[in-house]
């Protein structure tokens, strides 16, 4: 197998694996412990969805997709997706779901499709 097509694999793979680890963690039961800090949670929320949106966008990377449409998309599935675990939750009884957790996956997204898109010099050669 040549080895862009097990780069591509590598990169698909990861970020489903990310995307399924995230739906397990939202879904199950999770006891609260020590105080409630409010804010803290949506700080969660934007470093989960900055890496699963950095993980979309190299992945897109990899089969040639870039710039705008490949930002576009990573902030599109992370709506999506993150709209849809709120949804889920909704029906949890021991679960919240919060419209700000959403615009938190939202901003999370958007820092990874502008980070993973800044030209970084190669730190190895100087």
């Amino acid at each position: 197998m040549p080895a862009h097509n097990r780069i591509r694999r590598l990169w698909w793979s990861a970020t489903a694996v990310y995307a399924i680890a995230m739906g397990v963690v939202s879904l199950i039961p999770i006891p609260q412990v020590g105080p409630q800090i409010p804010s803290l949670d949506n700080v969660f929320h934007v470093l989960e969805y900055f890496l699963f949106g950095w993980l979309l966008m190299r992945a897109q990377f990899s089969v040639g997709r870039e710039g705008s449409p490949a930002a576009r998309m990573t902030v599109v599935v992370a709506l999506l997706y993150g709209a849809f675990l709120e949804i889920m939750q909704a029906a949890l009884p021991y679960r919240d779901a919060e419209g700000l957790d959403i615009l938190a996956n939202v901003a999370g997204a958007v820092i990874a499709a502008v980070v993973a898109q800044l030209p970084l010099k190669d730190i190895a050669h100087g």
